[in-house]
């Protein structure tokens, strides 16, 4: 029985899962009856705004509380989940029957804010958008629960000029005066049509453009902005709109201008969204360094609000085939977040594509925020039964593993980076190499409708051992060796072979891309093929010697990576020396094998996404001496590409030391990949 309309939509979806459970259609009552001495359901919308479920049965009757329409939706898949299953299967005549009793405990009262760690719970993967992973799994997700979000006031609302911040006297479209009436009328507008058309989707996130500018007019200025601050402002908007929408739920987000609350309790129906963007990753926060500051963070913002969500990160977004082993770890973490008040989750993986064990992520992550106590190892096992008992256990086994042995080691693993860090953290060639092997036999038993996520694991597996041997360059576990006799490499042809079913699998499974930046497998097999199956590698300088003689960037102080065979793509973060604090003073002894008349050759990389632009200039002396090459860069608009340049040198025998500087921008760094001389 529903006496509120607006819990139609949860009736429809008790009545939808009862028929599945029990082939019985129940009738939905829009009118109070007495129902004494028959069984009877009932789904009731209370006034508390707690945000939370309450499950109650005895006597054949079941009462399902919810202070929103939601609510009720999530107490329902609760009660299908978890309480259906415990009490009901055992009656149960075999796998796909229906159910022709459910059983309630004697005495049933569920609170979900004692069954669930956080009241808002989205693992952000493909597979969530599923309406069968969200029952399953009692998820929320950015389409039902959100009626505008992230950095979209100006696709929610048609903007206008009186609407825009005023920076230094002027208005600028990049970002928007939160005091304006005409901004404020606007959004009122369209909260209510957003509201009316699905109540569902309540929650709003106001919050300055992705930019660190700030509206500094009088209404601005007086409500308590800085040139630096715009949370004043904002903050005072979302507390206007708070008061005309009760039923909605407003956000403001702790970033770039918008971090420092204000000193005054805010409405019950605000909150905010704070992002771990700067928190270091790949490591347990409790118990850090980076404690203290991460408590204050939290506490500033508790005092104002109950409402406190989190945005983290669950992959590595410069790299989606990478395993990014780090459920263990964030388990940890999210049992800390839960301490300073956190309510809420949007755990972001890959928004499409595909990122290296997604599904089971995406798995692990929805019952890990509704229960932070979850067996990890067992839910991964369970979860891979799918791929039958052998190869299942051993899928389970690697991934593990992998995650044990991130745990423990304390090195940090970014969201963003390349090869060397996940190295450094927890991945091992020979161990990847033969997990390989291994699910390479696997197939035959494999159920069909997850054949499909075996041929994506084995891409990923695939294109990070490519990735390693390109790292590794020529030398051990790299993609070849080079030859001194005929001074160039030679490619290994076990790595061509897994290169070409590579590419298979990827035509196989039609991916295109595999990162947040939507490089695409077309352009990396294209590099491969030209940068180094069809270019042999030859450098007088391979293996030679040579200083540094200015301060590298900390993650890129390895001067191996200038001569070592390592070819740089189009991307930032594998092979390439980035030099964002310094010039870059290279020495090279001078001997009898270089000698002579050569070519110079360098390559840079421009990505202007990343702030790497070409070098100033070069310069090239011998033992000290004037520049004999003295070349400034022209100005290029190129958004992201591999530029070589080619020098002719006329090395004497009698000189000693090649000295090679390549001068920064001031306002950008630059990338240097091979330096070679033939």
């Amino acid at each position: 029985m529903v006496e509120d309309k607006r819990a139609n939509a949860a009736a429809n979806i008790f009545k939808e899962l009862f028929k599945k459970t029990t082939g019985t259609e129940l009738e939905i009552l829009n009118q109070v009856r007495d129902f004494s001495g028959q069984p009877g359901i009932n789904l009731i919308l209370t006034d508390d705004k707690k945000d939370h479920f309450h499950i109650e049965g005895a006597d054949e009757k079941l009462l399902i509380k919810g202070s929103y329409p939601e609510d009720l939706e999530q107490g329902i898949y609760y009660f299908f989940e978890h309480i259906v299953p415990a009490d009901s299967t055992k009656h149960n005549q075999g796998v796909g029957k229906k159910l022709e009793e459910i059983f309630l405990p004697k005495k049933l009262l569920i609170k979900g804010e004692e069954v669930q760690d956080f009241h808002y719970r989205e693992p952000y993967f493909p597979i969530n958008s599923s309406k069968d992973f969200q029952q399953k799994y009692n998820t929320n997700s950015l389409e039902n629960a959100w009626g505008l979000w992230g950095h979209n006031i100006g696709k929610f609302i048609s903007l206008r000029e009186d609407m825009y911040a005023l920076v230094d006297g002027k208005r600028n479209p990049e970002q928007l005066d939160f005091s304006s009436s005409s901004l404020e009328t606007a959004l009122t507008f369209q909260i209510n049509k957003s509201m009316t058309e699905d109540p569902n989707r309540r929650r709003f996130m106001i919050m300055p453009n992705d930019n660190a500018l700030v509206c500094n007019c009088d209404a601005c200025l007086k409500a308590g902005n800085t040139k630096t601050n715009s949370s004043p402002a904002v903050l005072k908007l979302i507390n206007k709109l708070a008061l005309v929408f009760p039923e909605a739920i407003f956000f403001t987000s702790d970033y770039l201008s918008s971090s420092t609350p204000i000193a005054q309790k805010m409405p019950i129906n605000t909150g905010v969204m704070i992002s771990t963007m700067d928190f270091p990753k790949g490591i347990v926060l409790k118990g850090s360094k980076y404690e203290a500051g991460i408590k204050d963070r939290f506490k500033k913002w508790s005092e104002i609000t109950n409402h406190i969500y989190i945005w983290d990160y669950a992959i590595n977004f410069d790299n989606y085939m990478d395993a990014h082993p780090t459920l263990l770890i964030q388990q940890q973490n999210l049992r800390f977040y839960k301490e300073l008040g956190v309510t809420g989750v949007f755990m972001q993986g890959n928004e499409d594509g595909y990122s290296a064990f997604e599904n089971l992520k995406a798995s692990i992550y929805a019952q890990l925020m509704e229960n932070l106590d979850l067996d990890i190892p067992l839910a991964i096992n369970k979860y891979l039964q799918h791929f039958s008992a052998e190869h299942g256990k051993f899928v389970a086994d690697y991934y593990l593993q992998i995650n044990e042995r991130a745990l423990q080691n304390k090195n940090p693993l970014d969201i963003y980076g390349g090869v060397r860090q996940a190295l450094k953290k927890y991945l091992k060639q020979d161990e990847l190499q033969k997990f390989y092997k291994d699910i390479s036999l696997a197939g035959k038993d494999i159920d069909p409708s997850f054949r499909d996520e075996l041929f994506k694991l084995k891409i990923s597996v695939l294109f990070q051992l490519l990735e390693l041997a390109r790292t590794n360059g020529l030398a051990d576990n790299g993609y070849g060796i080079y030859d001194f006799n005929l001074q160039q490499g030679r490619i290994n042809e076990d790595l061509k072979s897994q290169f070409s079913v590579l590419k298979k699998l990827i035509e196989l499974i039609d991916l295109e891309v595999y990162n947040e930046s939507n490089a695409k497998f077309a352009n990396y097999f294209k590099n491969w093929e030209e940068l180094i199956f069809n270019k042999p590698y030859n450098n007088l300088l391979y293996g030679q010697g040579l200083t540094i003689k200015s301060k590298l960037d900390e993650e890129y102080d390895d001067p191996k990576l200038l001569t070592d065979g390592a070819i740089g793509f189009e991307d930032y973060y594998n092979n390439w020396m980035i030099c964002t604090q310094d010039n870059l003073s290279i020495q090279f002894p001078i001997n009898n094998k270089i000698s002579g008349k050569r070519t110079l050759e360098i390559t840079f990389l421009i990505d202007r996404r990343h702030r790497l632009d070409l070098p100033q200039g070069i310069q090239v002396q011998y033992d000290g001496k004037s520049p004999v090459i003295k070349h400034e860069f022209s100005a290029t608009l190129e958004k992201l590409k591999r530029v070589t340049y080619k020098f002719p040198l006329n090395i004497a025998t009698e000189d000693k030391i090649l000295s090679i500087t390549i001068l920064k921008q001031p306002l950008a760094g630059f990338a240097c990949d091979e330096i070679i001389l033939n």
